[in-house]
């Protein structure tokens, strides 16, 4: 114990009765530092919405928007969906999705005049959840899904909005 004790104060530059401290001054900076990582990484996800606005779509009279994106998290695949949802308006669909390498994730939000009209998130997520091998739901106007496979993700999306009325 003594030995790992000298070992880890060595490792911290630090003395023995420092110890402690160091460790939680190190935990506190790791977690600073993750923080400051989940920003970047989403405002650098969110950089994207301007190019995947250009690419909606009139659909049924919808603004549809269907697009796969890489190295996405589900938190920020939500946030771009539901900002994308705002840019494009009350008649808005949007299927976002996203992989890692053993995942897929489909993000699916829709307006309050898209819904008026039939098309709901959830049921929109299901279909393209299917078509990952996995499931999902969630209400009319926001929901998540997903399944392990991640070679279908782009059939999956366009599942979804083949679904769209």
């Amino acid at each position: 114990e003594t030995d790992m004790i000298r070992r880890l104060a060595a490792e911290f530059k630090a003395q023995p009765t420092e110890l402690e401290q160091r460790i939680s001054e190190s935990l506190e900076e790791l977690r600073l530092a993750n923080k400051r990582i989940a920003e970047l990484e989403s405002a650098q996800a969110m950089s994207q919405l301007p190019k995947l606005l250009e690419q909606a779509q009139e659909i049924a009279g919808h603004k549809v928007l269907g697009s796969v994106l890489h190295g996405v998290s589900a938190d920020q695949l939500r946030s771009l969906a539901m900002r994308a949802r705002e840019e494009l308006g009350s008649a808005s669909v949007i299927v976002l999705g996203s992989s890692n390498d053993d995942s897929a994730t489909v993000m699916c939000a829709v307006g309050p005049e898209a819904i008026a009209s039939g098309v709901k998130a959830g049921d929109l997520a299901k279909i393209a959840s299917a078509a990952l091998g996995g499931g999902g739901g969630g209400k009319p106007d926001l929901a998540q899904g997903g399944g392990p496979n991640v070679q279908k993700l782009s059939e999956a999306i366009a599942a979804a909005l083949s679904a769209i009325k």
